[in-house]
Order: structure tokens, then sequence, then C-alpha cells
């Protein structure tokens, strides 16, 4: 017997299309916000970074040569040293270091010192900001010396500065990119201390530029017949005066010594007489001997002058005769006059013989400390007894006129 199959009817239990069109287009929408949002986040991230190089770079525009050089002074006195910086931005700038630059490109001196590379703005140990149309003033302690560069020196003091607003104190090196100088040449003056030796501001000196003994060729002798014994020059009297002042000479060789006393003006360069009466009173002084100058109104420098003697082997007797300081002004330097030339005047026995011999200078200050030291060798030619030579002082460091308390010549 066939047994029919009854066959049953079912329907899909899926998702209909309306609910699935619903649901992708939520997430399509969803992906779609995130995708804004990111994208919102990066355009403000990357306009925020843009914004803000677009300000540095605008800032660095607007600085760029605004901080100028409105005063320089580079004496030799740190203490009269003194920069003014004029600010012609629109914004606060800020000083964060100072170089000297030599001839060569190298750097001579810097200010901070090491190892501290950068100056603080507006903070405790650094400089304050300057406002915009203000000036910073730098006096010479807030000023880079320069240990290594000689005396006359053009070198360039170079300033670098950054707008305040870009300098990251906390880290400086940061703001490194951002930081530009400005420069100006100066002639360097030396590192002399001017006080050292120096009569103190107000005390009554004058300068002893020359001293020339009347000697005899032959042997060096300042003859006791004669009655001018030497001629002497002043210059750079404080206070200059046109009333004679009193002087005193001691002359000493190895064997005797002599007084002099004589009225001498100041207010001139020109040479004068020290003259002795009756001239037999001095007695006979031969060189090498020296000579000591003082004086109750004024401190007389340099106060001793040495007088060496040799005797050459076919020459003769060869002796200094005679000494004059040359000092010069130099507006770079200040207001003290500088020894730069030295003549020294020599004498020799044999009138138709050359000589050639060493000679041998010191300039010596209060402390015995020498100032400045030069040998060479020079030549009295044949057919003269009395001939001048001209030496130039090193120039690696000034030598302040009235450091100078001795003047050593010796031959031979």
């Amino acid at each position: 017997m066939k047994r029919s199959r009854s066959r049953r009817s079912s329907r899909s239990s899926g998702v209909s299309p309306a609910v699935s069109t619903a649901i992708l287009a939520s997430v399509t929408v969803a992906i779609g916000i995130l995708l804004m949002a990111v994208s919102f986040n990066w355009f403000g991230a990357s306009a925020t970074d843009l914004t803000q190089k677009t300000d540095r770079s605008i800032h660095l525009v607007r600085t760029s040569g605004m901080l100028v050089f409105e005063m320089v002074k580079y004496p030799l006195d740190v203490d009269k040293r003194n920069v003014r910086l004029r600010n012609i931005a629109t914004v606060d700038l800020c000083v964060v270091r100072l170089e000297l630059i030599r001839e060569d490109g190298s750097i001579g001196g810097q200010y901070p010192s090491p190892p501290q590379r950068w100056l603080a703005c507006g903070r405790a140990g650094g400089l304050d900001p300057i406002p915009p149309k203000g000036s910073l003033d730098l006096p010479g302690t807030k000023l880079p010396g320069c240990p290594t560069c000689f005396f006359g020196e053009r070198t360039k003091l170079r300033v670098w500065y950054i707008a305040r607003n870009l300098y990251d104190q906390n880290n400086p090196e940061v703001s490194a990119d951002e930081m530009q100088f400005v420069e100006t040449v100066i002639i360097y003056p030396g590192l002399v201390n001017p006080e050292v030796c120096v009569p103190p501001e107000g005390t009554p000196a004058v300068f002893l530029a020359s001293v020339d003994p009347v000697t005899n060729a032959d042997n060096g002798e300042i003859r006791p017949q004669r009655s001018d014994k030497l001629y002497v020059s002043f210059r750079h009297a404080s206070p200059s005066v046109s009333t004679p002042q009193s002087f005193t000479f001691v002359l000493a060789d190895r064997d005797s010594s002599g007084v002099i006393t004589s009225d001498l003006r100041i207010d001139t360069s020109a040479e004068q007489p020290v003259r002795v009466t009756p001239p037999e009173s001095l007695g006979s002084i031969i060189a090498p001997f020296s000579v000591d100058v003082s004086s109750p109104t004024y401190t007389v420098i340099p106060n001793r002058f040495y007088f060496g003697s040799y005797n050459h082997p076919s020459a003769g007797v060869v002796h200094v005769s005679g000494v004059r300081l040359i000092t010069q002004f130099f507006a770079w330097v200040g207001e003290e006059p500088i020894v730069t030339t030295v003549m020294i005047e020599l004498a020799k026995k044999e009138y138709d013989v050359p000589a050639t011999v060493p000679l041998r200078l010191k300039l010596i200050d209060c402390n015995n400390n020498v100032l400045a030291q030069v040998t060479t060798t020079v030549t009295i030619p044949s057919g003269v007894q009395f001939d001048s030579f001209f030496i130039d002082l090193p120039t690696e460091e000034p030598v302040l006129a009235f450091k100078v308390y001795r003047v050593e010549v010796e031959v031979g």
C-alpha cells in the first residue's frame, strides 16, 4: 500500500532588506563620523603647528636686524667700557650671548663664561628684555674680554639675540635656530689693569719723557767742568701749571754719586737743561750710571733711568748717552698715554771704527714687573760717534706711560 508523503512549506528566517539597508547606512555614517573626527583632529593639529611655525617665521622676519648698536666704548679700563643696544623691532628682544671674534675667525672671549652658554632673559643672573624702542646698557663687567687678543687687534663684538616669546629659557638649545646676531668691529685695547701702579686720580703726576746726560764719547763720563749735566723733558703733567717745580736728580755710578736740585717747568715738552753751580760740585760720573728723579710736589714717572756701558773690542767704550720715551694716545684705548717707541742714543769711543753691539731694553713697573722687554742688535757706523736708534715696543700688550717706573738700557 502506498503511503503518501506530506509536504510542509517553510519560510526564510533572515533579515529583511529594509533592516539591512538601515544597518549598512548606520555603519557607513558611523565610519564617516569617525573619519571626519580623525580628519578634523589631524587638520586642527596641522593647522596649529602651521600657525605656530608661521608665527615663529613672522617673528624671525620682524626681528631680523632689529637690534642695533647705539654706542660702543671699549677702552683699556674695564670700568669705562659700555655698549648700548637699541631695539627697533615691535616685540621684546632678549640678548642671550656676547662674543669677541678674532681676526682669524676664532672666538677670543664670550659672555657668559663657560660652561654656561646662554643668558637668562628677565631672570636672576641674566639680562633684562629690551622692549620695543627701548635700549640696554651693557657695562664692562658684562662684556667679554679676550686674553689671547693682541693690543690693537681688529675684533668683532657679536651679540646674539632672540624674540622673547620664542625663547625657551628652560631649554635654550631648542631656541638656537631662532637666534640671530648683530656685530660691530672694535679695536681691542688689551687686558692691562690701569689701576696697578698708576697714581690715583687727583694725585699730581708728571711723565718724565726723556733723560739726556751730557757725556764724553770717549769713556761715557759726565764731565765735572760742565755746568749743564743733563737735559730732560716732561709730558702729560696733571695738573699742568706754568710755575717752575722743584726736582731732585741723584746720579750714581759704581764708585760715586751726586745730587742736583733744579727748578723746571712741566707745562712744556721742550728739553730743559739741569745745571750745577759750581760745575765741580757734582764730581765725575762715568757710565754705567743711573739717574733717579723725584719732586716734593709731583709724582715723577718714570723715576729711574739706567744707562749701560760696554767695552767693545775694536770701537772702545760704547755707552748709552740718552733715552726718550715716545707716547701716543689711542681713542680706542682710552685717555691714558701709551708708550709705543723708545729712542736710545749710543756713543762710541773710536770715530772711524764701526761697532755692532747687542742692546737690551726693559720697562719696569712699581712692583718690579717687566712691562716690556726688547733685545736687538744695532750698529754704529764708522765716521759717527753718536747715533740714535728707535725701538718699537711689542704690540701684544699696551704699555701705559704712567705704569713705567724704571727704564733700563744695557749694552753688550
